[in-house]
């Protein structure tokens, strides 16, 4: 594929991502293409249609996410930095208006079951292999496990109402800060 076509590609995926975090699932095509700065003909011939997008956008999402937790599990810097780096990471991904989103979707409007399935399986199996390093390094109690701690962390940084953003804007990363405290052991 050309540089321009990649370029375009990546364009879309990122605006699809955006706009279905923003707008949820009723997100028009003709407004992903434009986010883009391309014609509708050019998101139609990289994605024939809206469950190739959405399916592209999951995979996006999946590279993403595997990359920040593999960053922790790998890194060499001090858990506990790593840890709040890595929580914020997940929290700038805007993940709980995704799967809101993907919630809103019909059963046939959204990328394929299996692949729905699998990226789970993929996210959570490096989601729990942070939290056991984590664990290890006093940053989690005994008992709390991958999903409790992704769950919470989706929770705590769901993005506010917008009548509340201009009142909470910094108390997002407090917020973090002291939900990631309350994990710690006794």
């Amino acid at each position: 594929m050309r540089s321009d076509a990649l370029a375009n590609r990546r364009d879309l995926v990122s605006a699809a991502s955006g706009l279905l975090a923003e707008q949820g699932a009723g997100m028009s095509l003709r407004a992903v293409a434009q986010a883009a700065g391309v014609g509708v003909g050019t998101l139609y011939r990289h994605f024939p249609s809206r469950v190739d997008l959405l399916t592209a956008v999951l995979e996006d999402v999946v590279e993403r996410l595997t990359a920040h937790l593999e960053r922790f599990i790998e890194g060499d810097e001090p858990a506990a930095e790593r840890w709040l780096r890595l929580s914020r990471a997940l929290a700038d991904e805007e993940l709980a208006n995704l799967l809101a989103a993907r919630d809103s979707l019909g059963p046939d409007e959204g990328p394929p079951p299996e692949r729905m399935a699998e990226a789970e399986r993929v996210i959570m199996a490096l989601t729990d292999r942070a939290v056991d390093l984590a664990r290890r390094d006093g940053l989690v109690a005994d008992g709390v496990g991958g999903h409790d701690w992704f769950t919470g962390l989706l929770i705590v940084t769901r993005p506010p109402l917008p009548a509340l953003e201009a009142y909470v804007s910094e108390q997002r990363d407090w917020l973090l800060r002291v939900y990631l405290r309350g994990l710690r052991p006794d």
